[in-house]
């Protein structure tokens, strides 16, 4: 049986101005909302929606809520079990990190001068990392050279994957700015990890230590359950 129309199947059984029900998806576009809902055996095409942040990760065989308001008829959201992999999955978490160094010399082969750790949420399987870099350089020699900054991100024990690497000139007797900054979005077997974040510096030339050399390192993460 189908029905675009809940009212004559149901009012009669729940005359009250508020009633519950329970159904299950059979079809959702994750992009507009789109629906098919079984509901005790009655298919009904696009219920209207509380508007749910979890829209996009509802799936067809996931158990909604219906609220009932008089003949009005809205998916109030999904059901969920405690313990079960779907608790979570439309949760949102961020974190933050920072580390700095100073006085530091500059080498040919090249170092992360700052690091830091980031843990990933139990339920989360999604990270959108965002990882600056800021470097400012003091060239005390005689000679000119470039250096470089790059910011690195990884999932130990797995190494760093840094990304693109940022220069400037640094003349002699002068202070030089250089900023990194990378984005990357790891997925798959996180939860429970610990992410690492990583500023890595080196220059053309080794410079010997400045008072003066700063590094500093700011990540942002944002957690995500995906299904």
């Amino acid at each position: 049986m189908k029905s675009d129309d809940l009212v004559p199947f149901l009012t009669v059984q729940q005359p009250r101005d508020l009633g519950f029900r329970q159904g299950t998806v059979v079809d959702w576009d994750p992009s507009n909302g789109r629906n098919t809902i079984n509901v005790s055996g009655t298919l009904v095409t696009d219920l209207p929606m509380i508007n749910l942040a979890d829209a996009p990760n509802i799936r067809p065989g996931d158990v909604v809520a219906i609220t009932r308001f008089r003949s009005v008829y809205f998916i109030a959201g999904r059901i969920v079990n405690a313990g079960t992999t779907d608790f979570g999955s439309a949760a949102v978490a961020f974190a933050h990190a920072t580390d700095n160094a100073f006085g530091f010399a500059v080498t040919t082969g090249g170092a992360d001068l700052v690091t830091a750790t980031v843990p990933v949420p139990p339920w989360a399987n999604t990270a959108q990392y965002q990882v600056l870099v800021n470097a400012s350089i003091f060239n005390g020699g005689t000679t000119s050279t470039n250096v470089y900054v790059a910011a690195g991100s990884a999932v130990p024990p797995d190494a760093f994957t840094y990304g693109n690497q940022s220069f400037t000139g640094a003349e002699a007797g002068m202070s030089r700015n250089v900023t990194a900054f990378t984005q990357v979005a790891g997925t798959g077997d996180i939860a429970g990890k610990t992410l690492a974040f990583a500023g890595r510096l080196h220059g053309d030339a080794a410079l010997a230590a400045q008072p003066a050399n700063s590094i500093a390192l700011d990540v942002n993460v944002t957690f995500t359950r995906t299904r």
